[in-house]
């Protein structure tokens, strides 16, 4: 199975004993996109191109994990360290079991933001993989859905420009996410916005 090349996850590998790195980890970017309502989703992916390539032609399943209130702030609704430490704890369970079990899995990315942390992976084994997260997600007491789409469905959120161009994924236009914000509130209203800060500027000089 072609996944079976790729190591789960694109972390270091070192020998604890002599902190001898035995594989360096994998270019990882860090993203931000803006949902229609302006709110923001915090992305981290692994960039290797070799198994982007490979995870074009199969499923990506994205694990939804439901955390509990008092893991979420009041404010913005994101995890608290209590609740971010354990989707991690959640994350490195499952990606040990997947090895263990020599399933063909590769974690790609995970999300922040919007209630939670969800992370992305592509397999061959759709049940093998989903047997081994709900046993991952029960030890941990995590609620746990699983959805599945493909690479080019999900490549504007999760995946930098460049690559999707490298990939050349077909991208749907009602699919895109903005990488961006611009906001324009009309120009009374933006001379406004900048006035107090121009007659401090031109005082102090």
């Amino acid at each position: 199975m072609t996944l079976l090349q790729f190591p789960v996850t694109g972390e270091q590998v070192s020998n604890d004993e002599t902190e001898e790195v035995i594989r360096e980890a994998e270019p990882h970017r860090a993203l931000v996109r803006y949902r229609p309502d302006g709110g923001e989703l915090f992305i981290h992916t692994r960039v290797n191109m070799a198994l982007l390539r490979a995870a074009a032609s199969l499923p990506i399943l994205r694990l939804k994990l439901a955390p509990r209130p008092d893991e979420l702030t009041a404010r913005d609704a994101l995890l608290t360290p209590k609740g971010s430490q354990r989707s991690y704890a959640f994350l490195e369970k499952l990606c040990q079991d997947l090895a263990a079990a020599n399933c063909p899995a590769c974690y790609i990315a995970e999300q922040h933001g919007a209630g939670g942390r969800d992370f992305y992976f592509t397999t061959e084994d759709i049940s093998g993989f989903e047997r081994i997260a709900g046993k991952a997600a029960e030890a941990l007491a995590f609620p746990l859905t699983l959805e599945q789409q493909s690479l080019a469905a999900l490549a504007p959120l999760i995946l930098p420009a460049e690559a999707i161009g490298d990939l050349r994924l077909e991208i749907a236009a009602d699919a895109r996410i903005r990488p961006t914000r611009f906001e324009f509130w009309g120009a009374e209203p933006s001379w406004r916005s900048c006035a107090p800060n121009l007659k401090s500027a031109a005082t102090a000089s």
